[in-house]
């Protein structure tokens, strides 16, 4: 499970492609929080759940630039 930066729910997925085996991950929902070229960053929520994947679109929002830089 995970969350937005917004607060809308998602769930990713990480699986291997059938042929090839590949490695991919999807993320549901993430064609109406980005578009093409953006810059997203997964990363983690401390909730008081519990610990959520978050989803950042860093393209959208500039203040997390961070989560994306090498330090």
């Amino acid at each position: 499970e995970g969350e937005f930066t917004d607060g809308t729910p998602t769930v990713l997925s990480f699986y291997r492609t059938v042929n090839r085996g590949d490695r991919r991950f999807s993320v549901r929902g993430i064609k109406k929080q980005c578009e093409a070229g953006d810059t997203v960053a997964l990363t983690f929520k401390v909730t008081a759940d519990g610990e959520v994947v978050w989803v950042v679109n860093v393209t959208r929002q500039p203040e997390y630039r961070r989560l994306v830089e090498a330090s």
